[in-house]
């Protein structure tokens, strides 16, 4: 495998091999296969830069161990497999910080450069689907959180408080976010 060592300190080594060097569950695969060397502890595999962290018990021979596996690897090594659950575990963590920084982002970009008019228009458009949850709710005769929390927004959109309703789904996008 043609590599490029990005970060060498201690016991952790970040190597690069390109961006197509291998496909999301292939690095899953060269995980597993780093894995089953016992002085390995961790590996986390990169597909869009094609860079693969290994953490590991920092020796210089063990580092030189590591590198005789990378330069062994060939394309016909290179099988795909499952994620373990430190993976698993790390992509839903990483997909959370994203999700929520988009919609910090989206709050700000609105807040700060859109006229009054257009955000009020865009607290009732976004406010639809809350609202059509809880009549959904309503006519099915539940009391659950999607009736709470549709009867909430249409009443602060029926006060004209567009500000509060607006805080409202965004902290609910928030929860929903957390809830997946």
């Amino acid at each position: 495998m043609k590599y490029q060592v990005m970060y060498d300190k201690g016991s952790r080594l970040r190597i690069r091999s390109g961006q197509w060097a291998f496909t999301k569950e292939e690095g899953y695969g060269l995980a597993s296969l780093l894995l089953k060397e016992s002085f390995i502890s961790e590996v986390y595999t990169s597909h869009r830069n094609g860079s693969i962290l290994i953490y590991y018990d920092g020796d210089g021979e063990n580092k030189g161990k590591i590198f005789t596996i990378l330069d062994d690897i060939t394309l016909d090594d290179l099988f795909e497999a499952e994620p373990t659950q430190a993976q698993s575990s790390r992509e839903i963590t990483d997909d959370f910080y994203f999700k929520l920084s988009k919609m910090v982002l989206n709050r700000l970009f609105y807040r700060i450069f859109l006229p009054i008019p257009i955000r009020n228009v865009l607290t009732i458009y976004n406010a639809a689907e809350y609202i059509w949850q809880g009549l959904d709710s309503l006519t099915s005769f539940r009391v659950d959180v999607a009736l709470l929390d549709g009867a909430a927004v249409t009443g602060a959109l029926l006060q004209k408080q567009y500000k509060p309703a607006s805080s409202m789904m965004f902290l609910l996008s928030i929860s929903d976010a957390l809830e997946d």
